[in-house]
């Protein structure tokens, strides 16, 4: 087993001084302070573990990583205010960067139908018992032995969170318009640090969609050997609270530097004929590790969960996919696609969970990874955990190189070698993309897919 360390840039003094700099309640600084001493009594997660195998977390030095917040800067760099520019037709905004967020703009007419969308420190000084009540659902969900079930990451996360946005929508309201957060590492310095936490509370019959995006100035550090000699962390966290009868489409974009190591975890909790679709979309990052679950806690919840990978290089991607069927009658269905280049390297895990009193469950997942180099590889493991005796549940997963008949069949008709392979990942993607009801988000996902197929190596 790893050892435990202890980060010298990670102090109850500094835990306390965030909770008094954001004026947080009491119930809020007990439980980053509990989850500050769980982190450094935790060991570091180790690579023969399921959940971080072919990961590269004996990579990252933790005692290296700031977490101090510099003073607050508005998103004037390129690569944030891009994203804020392709999504100007949009419900509101919510901009992060290194310890800090701030709200760009909320439709008024949402405004005055009682949508709160907020920074998620001044949620913590304005809904507070919301938050907290949200909190709680999230540790109560976990599993029984909340302990066991988080790791170091976990409670680094819990015990430093510093930005990101809460969204509330009353009942029975629907928006068009895509809600987008911009979380953005500066210049993708290297040491540096970003703890964002979303959170998502949809009332009965509403309908929504956020957008949640991780992007940074991609700006190398020095390397030796190939490998990145000081890494960047992003540790996120997301919760989704569907009430019943509601509707939630969330996609998060990973598309981060070369230098930056990404963990990850979404969490969504369904209830009684609500539906939750999520597409995680990774393109770009030293390290990218997610875990993503839904958990059916009603009969009539469903949940889906998409996934776009598209890795080149050197870099590592990690999915694990938790599909928990809580309640009877839910369904799920995950579709998770993960193409490699070059050296890139993938895993993913996928776990169909069926309580003892979740019959008639109907639960599907599918893996599909395409190889488009020849010393890029991709692991998949398909997992099913079932108690219950009147279910529906099947699984599969492919691993194999692209079919040269097609590329060649491409080029006989005058395509470069490059577009040829465009197209070809392109219609691979497209199974899962074509489900998207944004198109300013799909013409995205596709121009980064796009952008990664005709990149050179250095």
């Amino acid at each position: 087993m790893s050892e435990s360390i202890t980060v010298s840039t990670i102090t109850r003094e500094g835990v306390d001084n965030l909770s008094i700099d954001r004026g947080e309640p009491e119930w809020l600084k007990v439980l980053r302070v509990n989850a500050l001493e769980k982190f450094l009594q935790s060991p570091n997660p180790s690579i023969k573990s399921d959940t971080w195998r072919k990961t590269r977390v004996d990579k990252l030095n933790l005692a290296e990583i700031k977490t101090s917040s510099p003073a607050f800067q508005c998103p004037d760099g390129k690569v944030g205010q891009a994203v804020l520019e392709r999504f100007s037709d949009r419900a509101g905004a919510i901009f992060s960067t290194t310890g800090n967020s701030w709200r760009v703009d909320l439709d008024e007419n949402l405004e005055k139908a009682g949508v709160v969308f907020v920074p998620i420190d001044e949620a913590i000084k304005n809904h507070a018992e919301a938050l907290k009540t949200l909190f709680e659902s999230e540790t109560q969900n976990e599993t029984q032995n909340v302990d066991e079930s988080k790791d170091k990451f976990d409670w680094m996360q819990e015990a430093l969170f510093n930005c990101g946005a809460y969204l509330e929508i009353p009942a029975n309201l629907v928006v068009e318009k895509p809600f987008l957060v911009v979380n953005k590492l500066d210049k993708g310095e290297a040491g540096c640090s970003l703890f964002p936490r979303v959170l998502i509370k949809a009332g009965a019959h509403s309908k929504i969609s956020v957008v949640n995006a991780f992007v940074c100035d991609n700006e190398l550090d020095s390397t030796v050997d190939g490998d990145v000699k000081k890494l960047s962390l992003v540790n996120a966290r997301n919760l989704i609270q569907a009430e019943a009868g509601s509707s939630v489409s969330y996609i998060e974009v990973q598309a981060l530097g070369d230098n930056c190591f990404m963990v990850g975890k979404s969490t969504g909790n369904v209830t009684a004929d609500a539906n939750v679709s999520t597409l995680t979309v990774g393109v770009g990052g030293y390290q990218l590790k997610s875990e993503i679950s839904t958990r059916l806690i009603e009969a009539g919840a469903h949940g889906a969960m998409l996934g776009v990978v598209f890795g080149d290089m050197n870099e590592h991607m990690s999915y694990n996919t938790i599909q928990e069927h809580a309640a009877p009658n839910t369904t799920s269905d995950i579709n998770f696609r993960v193409a490699l280049k070059d050296e890139a390297v993938s895993a993913y895990q996928g776990n169909i969970k069926v309580d003892k009193v979740a019959q008639k469950t109907n639960a599907y997942q599918t893996n599909k990874n395409l190889l488009l180099g020849k010393n890029a590889k991709a692991d998949s493991i398909p997992k099913l955990e079932i108690l219950a005796n009147d279910v529906k549940c099947s699984h599969g997963a492919t691993v194999g190189p692209v079919d040269q008949d097609q590329v060649f069949y491409l080029m006989v008709r005058g395509l470069d070698k490059k577009t040829a392979e465009e197209l070809i990942v392109a219609g691979f993607f497209d199974t899962v993309l074509e489900s998207l009801p944004d198109k300013v988000a799909n013409d995205w996902i596709h121009d980064l897919i796009k952008t990664k197929i005709h990149k050179e190596r250095a």
